[in-house]
């Protein structure tokens, strides 16, 4: 098994939502590049990067903290903001080893041959789901009908996801087309 520590950043800071409510968020007095630091020093080689604040605005907010992070030789796996292939293309050259664009990819479908061409395994779709239903982007109005039947995930397939018990994020297999 792979464990990736998550950090969820917002204004800077690390911080948790709870069940995804940003209306509820709890923040930590650590430093994001000190937070890494510790999960390197106690034997992690990667780490799990979401930029709530960039998932909110639609654009990436912390790729100085991204940069610093990589700099400490983890490999990170980044989200959060990524509606466009040159904010892919932005995180990926602040240091981050793969992205997750989920509402990129699953915007438009069409696209996803090309952005799988164009960044290889250094992208993935993410999805995030709550009570069955996919939330990969808020502003469409919740779960999106276009996923059913995409991924099948049987109720008793708990040992092919990880979920993080914490707001329903489902790692699926990356996306190549």
């Amino acid at each position: 098994m792979i464990v990736f520590p998550a950090v969820d950043l917002y204004g800077g800071r690390v911080v948790r939502l709870l069940r995804g409510d940003y209306s509820k968020m709890r923040g930590y007095a650590v430093d994001p590049v000190e937070a890494a630091k510790g999960f390197r020093d106690a034997g992690c080689l990667q780490i799990h990067i979401v930029d709530l604040e960039g998932a909110k605005a639609g654009e990436p907010k912390h790729l100085d903290a991204l940069e610093k992070i990589a700099a400490l030789g983890l490999f990170v796996q980044y989200g959060g903001g990524l509606r466009s292939a040159d904010a892919v293309a932005r995180a990926l050259n602040s240091g981050a080893s793969r992205v997750m664009a989920g509402s990129l990819i699953f915007k438009d479908m069409r696209r996803a041959p090309e952005l799988a061409a164009r960044f290889g395994g250094k992208i993935m779709a993410a999805v995030d789901v709550k009570e069955g239903k996919e939330r990969a982007e808020r502003a469409r109005g919740g779960g999106a009908p276009f996923l059913r039947g995409l991924f099948v995930v049987p109720d008793n397939a708990d040992r092919a996801r990880r979920n993080d018990g914490r707001h329903g994020r489902r790692f699926l297999p990356s996306l190549y087309c």
